[in-house]
């Protein structure tokens, strides 16, 4: 009677027959994972006839990773922004009417106390009415406590002297630039929707005029005729002497990037200038649907040739630390994780029997790539992973 190892054998010996055949018909040239004929052998086949999807038989050239201490760098890309720090906010400090608007676009030069608009506000007119009973009353106390009231809702000193010489109070406050730079209009939706205090039984809550007021900002612009309340911020003021790179690293890389971290920034603005700097923040969180982690690196911009949105590109310097490098060509990517396929022995027909091993990887440089963990320095891994899959291969690791 026929054992069951007989019959494996069998199985095998038809096996490497129908393999030597198909590797007659299909063998083409260059193709590294194509055996020689005479390479598989039954005791090759039985090594692999447990976990086929987990060791391959192939002929390739191994590697061995190699120790480097050289400087690396990281490649990234980004864009120049405002420095918010510099934002000086106008706003006024009553409630009323624009009368007259002095300036028109986004991005407008004013100088530090420019007119920039005529504001009618009946609150504060019938405070300047106060204070000019006051004046004819003679009581000094009374005067001065009405005239520091005034100063304090944004009423000028030059303003007050010349009230002084009338008896009638005009019917607008001037409004003016409180440093030099340059105009950023705010979007009041845009300040609805990134603010969390708002709630909805509060937006229904909103008159019809303030809908209306808030739909003539919505734009980005204020308008004359607009209504505007007290402290309600109405624009900016930036005069981008300072500006953030913003420079977006790969998450890959999130390990190697440090606060003072030295890097090199291109702007495709001053092509022949080279600007070098350190990461001084780097933003503890992802934003929504962004998959990169972000730094900034503060900048002088005294010439203004860094303009707001332009785009960088950007090296950032590691240390020479010990590294173990592999070349790109050893990794294969299968989605969730990256293997090599590390030489098991020799077969007996100077073939080799390659195990999938799964690794960690650190930063990529000039075609090699550091590994983090997984294989050692005395481990042989097939030089051209990607020759060693198909399309049906399903790799299984432990």
């Amino acid at each position: 009677m026929i054992n069951a190892d007989t019959i494996l054998k069998c199985l095998l010996i038809v096996g490497a027959i129908l393999l030597q055949n198909c590797s007659k018909k299909n063998a083409h040239e260059g193709h590294q994972t194509t055996m020689s004929e005479d390479a598989i052998t039954i005791k090759d086949l039985t090594d692999v006839s447990a976990t086929t999807n987990k060791f391959v038989i192939s002929d390739q050239n191994t590697v061995k990773p190699i120790y480097s201490n050289a400087q690396s760098t990281i490649q990234a890309n980004g864009y120049i922004t405002e420095d918010i720090r510099r934002n000086q906010k106008v706003s006024t400090r009553v409630s009323g009417r624009i009368e007259k608007l002095y300036i028109r676009y986004n991005y407008q030069y004013v100088k530090k106390g420019e007119k920039i608009m005529d504001i009618y506000s009946p609150d504060l007119n019938t405070y300047l009415e106060q204070y000019i009973f006051l004046k004819k009353t003679g009581d000094s106390s009374l005067l001065e406590t009405a005239r520091q009231k005034l100063l304090l809702l944004g009423v000028r000193e030059a303003q007050l002297k010349r009230l002084q010489k009338q008896d009638s109070v005009g019917l607008t406050i001037e409004i003016l630039s409180p440093s030099e730079g340059y105009i950023i209009f705010e979007s009041a939706v845009a300040m609805i929707s990134n603010t969390s205090d708002w709630k909805e039984e509060e937006m229904g809550r909103m008159n019809e005029s303030d809908n209306s007021q808030r739909i003539n900002q919505s734009e980005g612009r204020i308008r004359e005729g607009a209504y505007v309340n007290a402290g309600e911020t109405l624009f900016r003021v930036n005069d981008f002497k300072e500006v953030w790179a913003i420079i977006s690293f790969k998450a890959q890389d999130h390990a190697f990037i440090k606060r003072d971290l030295q890097v090199s920034i291109h702007s495709e603005l001053l092509l022949q200038d080279t600007i070098h700097g350190g990461i001084n923040f780097i933003e503890p969180l992802y934003e929504q649907d962004q998959k990169f982690l972000q730094a900034r690196v503060y900048l002088k911009n005294n010439r203004l040739g860094l303009k707001p949105n332009s785009i960088l590109t950007c090296e950032a310097f590691l240390s020479g630390a010990m590294k173990l490098l592999l070349p790109q060509s050893s990794i294969f990517h299968l989605g969730k994780q990256d293997i090599v396929w590390v030489k098991s022995k020799m077969t007996s027909k100077n073939g080799f029997l390659f195990e999938a091993r799964s690794i960690a990887k650190g930063a990529e440089e000039d075609g090699f790539v550091e590994i983090i963990s997984g294989i050692s320095s005395e481990d042989e891994v097939a030089r051209d992973a990607g020759y060693l899959m198909d399309s049906q291969s399903n790799v299984i690791l432990k």
